[in-house]
């Protein structure tokens, strides 16, 4: 008889075909705009937090009459907000895939399935009435915007680039020399706000609300609230709302006095997303790396930890390189198969880096509170964070410029990694039989 942890496993394996299928017989694409290559004049609602780049910044609105979103590429000022209703008018084109990057796949991911460079824009005031929820968001936005000046009068570049990256998932100043050095050591991932990210933040809610005497029930209804308010802080992506249903599922566990069990969660979270967005199965990639990454963490971890025994544990150091090499073996063939490289120093590197980003980030969230108290203090107590980040870069920068730290494949079939699937899958129940998965 199948253990419970198989069974859950081998439902894992269904999603990956999934993913394979759809992908190999174009399933579940969102439709064509029909007024491609048309000049349109509509009145739109902006329905994303805008992206800003160095030169430029990306709008995603909704058009009335269209089934998708459009995302408008204009100039970066003036500069647009959440929930602004914007008179435009342009052409709408088709957007566009090279042989490295499937971008028609990533804007349907969002639902988006058309594109508009340079329209002319008017800010409509007053066009349209905002609901409660869309003022509630706006409002979220703009502290956020508050956050980000704080931290750029508290910490000096490229500092406040790197903890802005780090607590609110804004990349835009982000030098790209200082971004490769993360990319070539396979530490890119610090710098996006995920699973990694919320589990400091519901940690550090955990501690403070037991310190103020808050009941266990009061407790985590708080930390709900507050991961909920984070999603739209951060923009709503994919990986943020599965880890905060992922949290969540969790402490609903806890509170029901149910053992906790990631898998379990885990699969409840990856069906609650392919119900709001189908899409997100086959077309996000991040969706998708970080599904391999837990299912590395929940199987692998133990056992690699046992063979990692002649390692010390002292600072988690053994703990937290199983876990890495878990993430890492799940994730890496699927890295390789889209972007054609490989980043050997990976796992030693995330050994050193990882530890100090969660110092990183705790200290900067209290120090970006203080900025709001007195701008002096926060400026004062910012200089050990502005160590440790200097000391994470001289890091990233050392392992990065190793010999082979990355090395070029080769362009790979999908029965290739199909195939390298099925051997870790095979790895994954042997090594297993007897060990239980991680909690």
């Amino acid at each position: 008889m199948l253990h419970k942890s198989q069974i859950l496993l081998r439902l894992c394996l269904i999603y990956i075909t999934g993913i394979f299928i759809f992908s190999l017989l174009g399933w579940l694409k969102i439709e064509g705009s029909p007024y491609i290559n048309q000049t349109v004049n509509f009145i739109g609602s902006v329905v994303q937090e805008p992206d800003r780049r160095e030169n430029y910044q990306l709008l995603v609105v909704s058009f009335p009459g269209q089934s998708g979103l459009i995302q408008l590429r204009t100039n970066l000022y003036p500069e647009y907000f959440y929930g602004d209703y914007l008179e435009i008018k342009g052409s709408l084109e088709q957007p566009l895939s090279t042989i490295n990057f499937d971008y028609v796949a990533y804007l349907s991911a969002q639902g988006i399935n058309a594109t508009m460079n340079y329209p002319e824009i008017i800010i409509t005031e007053g066009a349209i009435g905002q609901s409660p929820l869309q003022t509630g968001i706006k409002n979220i936005y703009q502290f956020k915007q508050l956050c980000q000046e704080k931290i750029e009068a508290i910490w000096p570049m490229p500092s406040s680039a790197f903890i802005s990256g780090l607590i609110l998932g804004l990349k835009k100043e982000m030098p790209a020399e200082l971004n490769q050095y993360f990319v070539r050591t396979g530490t890119v991932h610090i710098l996006v706000v995920s699973g990694y990210h919320i589990l400091i933040i519901s940690s550090l809610l955990n501690s403070i609300f037991g310190y103020i005497f808050i009941p266990r029930p009061k407790k985590i209804y708080g930390i709900a609230l507050v991961l909920f308010l984070f999603i739209i802080f951060t923009g709503g992506t994919p990986s943020v709302i599965r880890s905060v249903i992922m949290a969540l599922g969790l402490l609903l566990a806890e509170k029901v006095g149910r053992p906790k069990s990631m898998l379990n969660v885990l699969i409840f979270t990856i069906t609650l997303m392919l119900i709001i967005n189908p899409q997100t199965l086959v077309y996000d990639l991040g969706f998708q790396l970080s599904f391999l990454a837990t299912i590395g963490l929940v199987y692998l971890a133990k056992p690699l930890e046992k063979i990692l025994f002649f390692l010390p544990n002292l600072l988690t150091i053994r703990s937290t390189l199983a876990s890495t090499l878990g993430a890492i073996i799940l994730t890496n063939p699927l890295i390789i198969y889209h972007f054609n490289n490989l980043s050997v120093i990976a796992p030693l590197a995330n050994l050193f880096i990882v530890p100090l980003t969660s110092v990183i980030m705790l200290a900067g969230l209290v120090i970006i509170g203080l900025g709001f108290i007195s701008m002096d203090l926060a400026r004062l107590g910012g200089w050990g964070v502005d160590l440790l980040v200097q000391v994470t870069i001289i890091i990233a920068k050392y392992f990065s410029g190793l010999p082979y730290a990355q090395l070029p494949i080769p362009e790979l079939s999908w029965v290739w990694l199909a195939g390298v699937y099925v051997i870790i899958y095979i790895i994954i129940i042997k090594v297993n039989k007897n060990i239980s998965p991680a909690p």
